[in-house]
């Protein structure tokens, strides 16, 4: 298993990238805002001509040999090979930035002091806003106000409720703050601006799984369970102002554009800065908590982590990792898939201490244990970084980097991309999530 990897230099704390724009948090107390379409030009450009089409869509364009008219393509053997050959050259000759502010100074678009919370528990681009959140609450700024070099005193508060993970699908956002529980905030909830909270049980990770929540703590997972409410979505669409619904059938209305619904792929509604969509009402309802316990046979096991994001929902212990396909729309919503043997793997994993967290994405798992990472993709080989990260995260949200991972270490960000999955049976695959064509 390999990735195409690029180093840069420098003294980060945590990364986001969005819209063409690389966002870097130094531990200098600036938000450096790089210009990630000329950057990603220029290392292309240095490329053989045979490397600058997997160039791009390693670092650019991630989700562009996931789509329909590439599935002819993928059915020639031989052209499909010559493409992973191409990708796996690149990832022989890593890409190396030396020195920041003098190697990056032609694609740095801005440098803005950072005013927001600090050190941040997570971070969160979303519909041209930039969300913050640690212990001591959250906080959002327009995207714009960090491009341009401009003072971003003027940070909104939104909650002082702690925050340790944050998960977006269309204009919601999940939060998990820990033994408060799980919240959710509407960002274009004019009416009622405070957070809602879904769940009195303990929560440390949060991921969108269509339209419900997965929500990890420790050793326990559990979904809080949305449906649409055909009922309200009936009543909303009947009368042409707000109608209030009682908080005890704990039905939301959501704003959406005209012709939308509440995403069930996750896709495309990060990166669409400076939009203006036309609104109409959409409902779902709360139905009922579903328990880990209730979903894996072995989740009395200690030592265990779970967690669940799109249409996986995944179990970890010390010797497999349990999966479950989840698929709201069918009347078998929770398909087991299987288990993968992380010992089969030849390598001491154990060795790399305690688990710390896990998270998914297109290309696989992703474990963090106290001493490095490991990362599982869809032919269940495995690759190690060995090394305490100082932080990392993936963009399975994303339209164009769904295929990254970015960790940061003391000294260097590393930004990978992995490219085994766009030649892999999307439906049969247990680890990573599913990309539908």
């Amino acid at each position: 298993m390999k990735a195409i990897t690029m180093t840069i230099q420098g003294e980060f704390y945590d990364s986001y990238i969005y819209a063409g724009l690389l966002y870097l948090w130094t531990l200098d107390g600036e938000i450096v805002t790089i210009n990630w379409n000329k950057l990603i030009k220029s290392v292309s450009e240095s490329q053989p001509d045979e490397l600058q089409f997997a160039t791009h869509c390693a670092f650019n364009k991630g989700s562009y040999l996931y789509q329909n008219e590439w599935m002819l393509f993928r059915k020639d053997i031989e052209m499909v090979g010559r493409l992973h050959d191409r990708f796996t050259t690149l990832a022989s000759t890593p890409i190396e930035f030396d020195s920041f502010y003098n190697d990056m100074s032609k694609f740095i678009q801005s440098r803005a002091n950072n005013s927001f919370l600090f050190p941040h528990a997570d971070i969160l681009l979303f519909h041209d806003n930039i969300f913050v959140g640690n212990n001591k609450g959250i906080e959002s700024v327009k995207r714009t106000s960090i491009n341009r070099n401009l003072k971003h005193d003027n940070n909104k508060k939104i909650s002082d409720i702690p925050v340790f993970s944050l998960s977006a699908n269309n204009y919601l956002i999940a939060m998990a703050s820990g033994e408060d529980g799980m919240y959710e905030y509407n960002i274009q909830d004019t009416e009622n601006k405070d957070v809602i909270q879904r769940s009195e049980n303990e929560c440390f990770f949060v991921r969108w799984i269509y339209t419900s929540i997965f929500g990890s703590s420790h050793e326990k997972g559990y979904i809080a369970d949305f449906a649409p409410d055909n009922d309200a979505k009936q009543l909303a669409q009947s009368i042409s102002t707000r109608t209030e619904i009682s908080e005890s059938q704990e039905t939301l209305l959501v704003t959406l554009p005209k012709l939308e619904r509440i995403s069930t792929t996750h896709q495309d509604h990060l990166e669409t800065p400076n939009s203006t969509p036309k609104k109409r009402k959409a409902p779902r309802k709360f139905k009922n908590f579903i328990y880990s316990a209730n979903l894996f046979e072995n989740s009395d096991e200690q030592d265990r982590y779970v967690w669940g994001s799109h249409d996986k929902i995944c179990l970890i212990n010390k010797d497999n990792i349990y999966v479950i396909k989840y698929n709201p729309n069918l009347s078998n919503r929770y398909k087991p898939m299987g288990r993968i043997n992380i010992t089969k793997s030849g390598l001491n994993i154990h060795e790399l201490g305690d688990i710390v967290s896990c998270d998914s994405s297109y290309f696989g798992y992703i474990i963090e244990f106290d001493e490095g990472l490991v990362i599982i993709n869809g032919n269940e080989e495995f690759m190690v970084l060995n090394g305490e990260p100082v932080n990392w995260r993936v963009f399975p949200d994303s339209r164009d980097y769904l295929n990254q991972m970015h960790v940061i270490y003391d000294d260097c960000i590393k930004i990978l991309s992995f490219y085994d999955d766009y030649f892999i049976n999307q439906n049969a695959k247990i680890a990573g999530l599913s990309k539908q064509v």
